[in-house]
This record gives C-alpha cells, sequence and structure tokens, in this order.
C-alpha cells in the first residue's frame, strides 16, 4: 500500500480528484494491522472566513472524495495481491 501512496505519478490510476482549494491539507498514515496493513486518509482546509463559511459543503465534498480514494486504493492494492 505505502508503494502506491509514495508513486504520485501514478495516482491517476486509482484516484480521480486533486484539491484546488487554497488552505487545502490532506494526510495518508499508514499503519501495519492483523490483516496486513491499514491507512487513514484525512482532508482539512484551513483559512479565514471563506472556509469557515464554506465548511458545511466543503466537509460533504471531502468526505465523498476521500472515500472514493480509498475505495480506488483498496481495487488498486488487491490488483497488486490477486495478479
Amino acid at each position: 500500500m505505502w508503494s502506491a501512496l509514495i508513486d504520485v505519478e501514478r495516482w491517476p490510476e486509482w484516484t480521480a480528484w486533486e484539491a484546488r482549494i487554497p488552505g487545502a491539507v490532506a494526510g495518508h498514515v499508514v499503519e501495519a494491522d492483523d490483516e496486513g496493513s491499514k491507512v487513514t486518509l484525512t482532508a482539512s482546509v484551513t483559512g479565514g472566513l471563506l472556509a469557515t463559511l464554506l465548511s458545511p459543503l466543503i466537509g460533504m465534498i471531502s468526505h465523498r472524495n476521500v472515500r472514493l480514494e480509498v475505495e480506488g486504493l483498496k481495487r488498486h492494492c488487491e490488483g497488486f495481491v490477486n495478479s
């Protein structure tokens, strides 16, 4: 999983979004667990009044995008295991 996350040039193969909002910050953490690996993806927006006013909308969009990214990453990594 880590090799997929650090291979930024190939991200478009498994994720279709990128943050275009000033102050947007994403985080990726990979940890070992009993079944192999666990990834935690986070997204946040920092910045003044506009970010505060738009936070409900940004939150809904970010939640959806992070979910899609996790699903794409899972399919991508499972493809390596099953091939």
